[in-house]
């Protein structure tokens, strides 16, 4: 699919501001198609898209076509809504067919697009996405097929001596495509050209479509390499990249990134302790913990409980679906022989680890993880008739309790997966 020259000339220093040029979207070595969706770029600064200007009439399609879509500049002409694509500079159109059916012909003339022109200058004209779709029926948009695309460009400019052309952007992401949700990219620009004589890129313009958001972000940048993240996975996003040369000369380039939403994160969701205040020593404490996987897949959670440095009780449940928790797991902590004071019990999930025992889940960009750990403190005291020395009633009425879990020591404990030893009695 390639854009070309309708009724004028693309390049040509006689084209002057007022006059029309006139580009159709021809369809080439394709099977019969029913229905298509398709966007242009263009420098608005240089051609305006005339508001009649898009017409479809006697195209590949025929004279029997719905049309779902026509944006110009961001504001819808027919339909609703325009695409999350659409601003200034950019029209798009839908079309199908009204019957079943596809179209009799495979090669030839989609639309035609109308520009007028405003000033002196070189843009490209960029096919900045196109589905065509065929086997679909009245209302229904059908299985896409794959198409290559060919970019126009328009030019009523001189530069050194000769037609101006449009710059060639190009750019390289690091890492490559399917590419984790949160994940910082690296996008390097430095491979872009212009063909213009004695002439250099001066700037870039980076435009982020956030597939399934409304908002999309531009970055304007004299720096050929930009970091961005992408915050919504499981989803095909757009990037296109604009370059201007030292001659404003303009050139697109369009690249489908896809991002992937594949998180690994494990967690205590409670961890409850019966009773824990002023417990006999001696007297059973119920423990009962839950495990929680927050990961986009099923996964197997470790689920461990601790008093200081004991293990009362671990088990794994296998499979755990998706942001879903694991049974209660409950155990009778035996406080016999137990040494009157505060005691942490803890709830664990051990992080999940790679080969080579890095934590791979959670906030793994800092190589730790900060939900796998919940504690309830237990308060045992001296049993009358046992002979031990510890706090009296009267004093742990009057004393208070106050404890400070320091996030710093909590994160390093979980990332040594290494376990507390028991505080000394308070006196």
């Amino acid at each position: 699919m390639g854009i070309q020259c309708g009724e004028t000339t693309c390049a040509d220093t006689n084209l002057v501001p007022g006059q029309t040029v006139t580009f159709g979207v021809n369809l080439t070595n394709a099977p019969p198609i029913h229905a298509y969706t398709i966007s242009i770029q263009y420098n608005p600064k240089i051609l305006s898209l005339l508001s009649n200007g898009i017409d479809p009439s006697g195209g590949l399609l025929g004279n029997q076509i719905s049309t779902y879509i026509e944006c110009i500049d961001g504001q819808a002409v027919i339909g609703s809504n325009c695409t999350t694509l659409d601003g200034a500079g950019v029209m798009t159109l839908s079309e199908t067919i009204v019957s079943s059916g596809n179209s009799t012909a495979t090669s030839g003339t989609l639309f035609t697009v109308k520009f007028n022109i405003l000033t002196t200058g070189a843009s490209q004209i960029h096919l900045l996405k196109a589905e065509i779709a065929q086997g679909a029926s009245a209302g229904n948009f059908g299985a896409l097929l794959g198409v290559q695309l060919a970019d126009g460009y328009f030019s009523n400019m001189l530069c050194g001596g000769q037609l101006c052309r449009p710059p060639i952007p190009s750019f390289t992401i690091v890492p490559l495509p399917p590419i984790p949700v949160d994940k910082n990219v690296t996008f390097d620009a430095t491979a872009s050209t212009t063909p213009n004589p004695g002439a250099r890129i001066s700037f870039y313009t980076w435009f982020w479509n956030e597939a399934g958001s409304s908002i999309s972000t531009f970055t304007v940048t004299n720096m050929s390499v930009i970091d961005k993240a992408f915050f919504i996975g499981n989803q095909r996003h757009f990037i296109t990249l604009t370059v201007n040369d030292t001659y404003n000369a303009v050139g697109y380039f369009t690249m489908q990134v896809q991002v992937t939403d594949l998180r690994l994160d494990l967690g205590v969701d409670s961890v409850n302790a019966k009773p824990v205040f002023r417990v006999l020593v001696g007297t059973p404490v119920n423990v009962t913990a839950v495990g929680e996987n927050l990961s986009t897949s099923a996964v197997n959670v470790t689920l461990e409980i601790f008093v200081g440095s004991t293990l009362l009780a671990n088990k794994t449940f296998l499979n755990v679906h998706s942001h879903s928790s694991t049974v209660p797991l409950s155990v009778i902590w035996d406080t016999h022989g137990f040494s009157p004071k505060i005691y942490k019990v803890e709830a664990i999930v051990p992080p999940i680890r790679d080969s080579s025992g890095r934590i791979i889940e959670g906030d793994a960009v800092k190589g730790v993880d900060t939900n796998n750990m919940g504690l309830v403190f237990v308060q045992l005291v001296e049993n009358p008739g046992s002979g031990l020395v510890s706090l009296s009633l009267i004093q742990t009425t009057g004393l208070g309790i106050i404890v400070l879990i320091g996030i710093g020591v909590a994160v390093g404990f979980f990332s040594k997966r290494r376990h507390t030893v028991e505080p000394p009695p308070l006196e």
